[in-house]
């Protein structure tokens, strides 16, 4: 393997004049002549940097995906997540290879080469036969994992929705909805985790009112926009109403404008709305929706950071949570304390 030492000695500087230049060192004072002298010289000799070298170490790694391409493309979170891992991916200079969850074991799936992968939108009812190429070599990103021998990326989802609740209230909404997924018993699923934080906090403070959860079972439905409005809708329906509502994500706020506009509910004079993932239709709306910011590039790069702990030996399980922010925007009223 060349090393810096045989740089210098073939370009007659010292290694530490060849370590500045090719890591880029803007206060190095190195005429252009020597400097392209350092550079030819490495290209010649075939140096590869060590982020090169740890790239062709670990090979490639696969993007395992549990939603075909008009899912993920329809929903911008998705986008983001990939956005995060391939960016860290091309850092760490490591193949990044997308195959869909039922290609694998095909004669499409990934080569030997490919030893890691990170899961986007699995789910607990999945099959896990997708796993065995991988061994320990897998990180689930935002999703949930089949065990907790697996690394795991996730945000605070529970927090999240507490803080948004307490907020709401202390800004005089007593009556509180929550649209979206949910089953409450199964909280563990991260589709739900939002749905039983609400529903912890209502009965916590005395106010559980089930007329006021309108849910999904249905975690296959991502027509996220027709879910919002069929749901909210049947809340409207209710013979007490809503003065605040929280959506379990942006696409499903979007439905829920929709159906209070057509009733002639007024936001948020009449009704305020809260969401989660803070996607960027969010900030567009008419009023501009407030909503959890979830750092899902963030959660994409930190999985791939995993992997290469993984890669590198480490042997310890780590489930890694991030933290969100709300932002506060016209759609939900709000004290100047807020």
């Amino acid at each position: 393997m060349v090393t810096i030492k045989d740089i210098a000695d073939r370009a007659g500087v010292s290694a530490a004049t060849v370590s500045r230049v090719l890591n880029g060192d803007p206060t190095l004072s190195v005429g252009d002549v020597k400097r392209k002298l350092i550079i030819e010289t490495a290209e010649s000799l075939n140096y590869q940097t060590p982020r090169n070298r740890l790239g062709k170490r670990l090979g490639a790694i696969a993007i395992v995906h549990f939603l075909d391409p008009a899912e993920e493309l329809g929903d911008p979170y998705y986008v983001g997540l990939r956005i995060g891992i391939e960016r860290r991916c091309k850092e760490q200079r490591i193949n990044a290879v997308t195959v869909r969850r039922d290609q694998i074991g095909d004669q499409n799936s990934p080569g030997p080469s490919v030893r890691a992968a990170i899961a986007i939108a699995a789910e607990p009812s999945d099959d896990s036969s997708w796993m065995a190429p991988f061994g320990q070599n897998i990180v689930f990103a935002d999703c949930t994992a089949p065990n907790r021998k697996f690394d795991t990326v996730e945000t605070n989802l529970r927090d999240a929705m507490r803080e948004t609740l307490t907020c709401l209230d202390s800004n005089g909404a007593k009556r509180i909805a929550f649209v979206g997924l949910g089953k409450e018993l199964n909280s563990e699923h991260r589709d739900e985790v939002r749905y039983a934080a609400y529903c912890e906090w209502m009965r916590e403070a005395n106010r559980f009112d089930a007329s006021m959860c309108k849910v999904s079972n249905d975690g296959g439905d991502r027509h996220w926009e027709r879910l919002g409005y069929g749901l909210t809708v049947d809340l409207l329906d209710n013979v007490v109403q809503p003065d605040a509502i929280v959506a379990f994500n942006d696409g499903v706020a979007v439905g829920v404008y929709r159906a209070l506009q057509e009733t002639g509910r007024s936001i948020p004079q009449d009704v305020s709305v809260v969401s989660f993932n803070d996607v960027s239709v969010a900030q567009f709306l008419t009023p501009p929706l407030s909503t959890v910011r979830i750092p899902v590039e963030t959660i994409g790069e930190t999985a791939v950071d995993l992997l290469v702990e993984r890669l590198r030996g480490r042997r310890v399980t780590k489930h890694v949570t991030l933290e969100t922010d709300i932002v506060w925007r016209e759609s939900s009223r709000r004290s100047t304390g807020l």
